[in-house]
């Protein structure tokens, strides 16, 4: 694994760290829903970490040229994040179906960037490649 490798699975897990930090520090407290901070918990939550990761993926799309390789990366330590903070709150007995509906909402935004960034990359000629 390369150093670049190294550091987009580390940037892609202070991705979601970030996001998801905020969204506990911000949870309205509700007895009815334990951990009401976590992003799977409201569709603010989800809509906050799909589109932390559209924009990264269109970022990356935009200025490389390794662009799937990294992406990869990027989403690879989101979801990596993801489940780490997941057993750390209490994983339930459906953690294998929140980890899949999880990484949905990581990988597929983060496609969608990514293509958007490499199409506007190519029709304005900008970033390397």
């Amino acid at each position: 694994m390369s150093t670049d490798d190294r550091l987009a699975l580390l940037g892609g897990a202070g991705l979601f760290l970030s996001v998801q930090g905020f969204l506990f520090s911000t949870a309205v407290p509700n007895p009815a829903i334990k951990n009401a901070g976590w992003f799977l918990n409201s569709g603010r939550g989800a809509i906050a970490v799909g589109l932390a990761c559209a924009i990264a993926g269109a970022l990356i799309g935009i200025g490389r040229r390794d662009m799937v390789r990294e992406a990869t990366m990027l989403a690879s330590g989101a979801v990596l994040a993801m489940v780490a903070v997941l057993f750390s709150i209490g994983s339930g007995s459906i953690f294998p179906i929140v980890i899949v509906f999880g990484a949905v909402i990581i990988v597929g935004p983060m496609t969608t960037g990514t293509l958007v960034g490499a199409g506007v990359r190519r029709a304005l000629g900008v970033g390397n490649g």
